[in-house]
């Protein structure tokens, strides 16, 4: 029988099923005179995020302060304050702030494409999709790549304010982005088959659902195969086809991914966050984690807490 969660430190402080669940596709809608929309300042705190979700739009974010990690599809990633996100149309994706810290974005949602090809058709070329997947860190650092992040903090900048001609500065800073973006990582090849489409996607949504809001209980296959009115062996073709991998190893990255956010956020001990993120053996969670993280949970956790105490809140 589990244990009762720990309130300071759990994610389910109440049952996860009266928690909020954010939404697995998050539709944005866009200006159809200018396809660029800038939300409100994004206020992140260390509050658990239970599900992944996405786009069909282009977001860019700038983190203002903070620390914490992002997830895009099963890539976990640290950010902090003065890195840039960039999340292709159909990448899953979720971030969560270090505990006990509260991190400021501003992010930008816009039809890339659409824009380029109406204003610079010299650049039909360029695919938004070639820098996503496995190859890509979607977390820009400027002390990496500092014109890049300058470029994308200025575009947002000139979206929040919209001074005289912002829309013209914006266009021009979009052209510089991809432009930068094919100087600074030639060597990327194009993802754009490994991106799900909203068509594979939709026929196995109903299990992509069922896992984010279950992920810490045990899920049988053939269960997920007949919420989406699937036979097992059609099943498992069609969730492959949608997300390049199994579902076995997408519920696995899925627990891995939240077993992240327990470690980054709370002190528990890694026996409870197994527990709390659907692995009923320390084994079995510290062999899964090494696989996919390369390191163990303790490892992984001492060098996020070295990395965020270096960088500051």
């Amino acid at each position: 029988m589990r244990d009762q969660p720990i309130r300071e430190t759990a994610v389910r402080d109440t049952p996860v099923q009266d928690q909020p669940i954010a939404g697995f596709y998050k539709e944005i809608e866009l200006p159809r005179d200018f396809a660029v929309f800038i939300p409100p300042l994004f206020v992140m705190d260390d509050t658990p995020i239970l599900s992944l979700e996405y786009h069909d739009v282009l977001e860019l974010g700038f983190c203002q302060k903070g620390n914490g990690i992002f997830v895009v599809g099963h890539k976990i990633m640290p950010f902090s304050g003065g890195d840039i996100s960039i999340i292709s149309p159909g990448e899953l994706h979720l971030a969560q702030s270090r505990r006990g810290t509260t991190s400021v974005w501003t992010f930008l949602f816009l039809d890339l494409e659409h824009l380029l090809l109406s204003h610079f058709p010299e650049m039909a070329d360029f695919d938004i999709h070639t820098y996503s997947g496995e190859d890509f860190r979607n977390i820009i650092s400027p002390e990496e790549h500092g014109e890049l992040t300058q470029i994308v903090s200025t575009m947002l900048n000139e979206a929040e304010y919209k001074k005289p001609r912002y829309k013209t500065m914006i266009l021009t800073k979009l052209v510089a982005m991809a432009i930068g973006l094919e100087r600074d990582f030639p060597n990327t090849s194009s993802h754009t088959a490994n991106i799900a489409s909203h068509r594979s996607i939709g026929r196995v949504k109903k299990a992509l659902e069922f896992i984010t809001q279950n992920y810490y209980e045990p899920i049988k296959i053939n269960e997920l195969a007949e919420l989406c009115n699937m036979s097992s062996r059609n099943f498992a073709r069609r969730f492959f086809e949608a997300m390049k991998r199994s579902a076995h190893e997408y519920i696995a990255d899925t627990r891995i991914a939240m077993a992240c956010g327990h470690l980054l956020r709370s002190d528990a001990p890694v026996s409870y966050v197994a527990d709390q993120c659907g692995f009923f053996s320390i084994s079995s969670f510290n062999r899964t984690f090494k696989e996919k993280m390369g390191m163990s949970p303790r490892e992984w956790r001492k060098q996020r807490d070295t990395e965020g105490n270096t960088k500051g809140e």
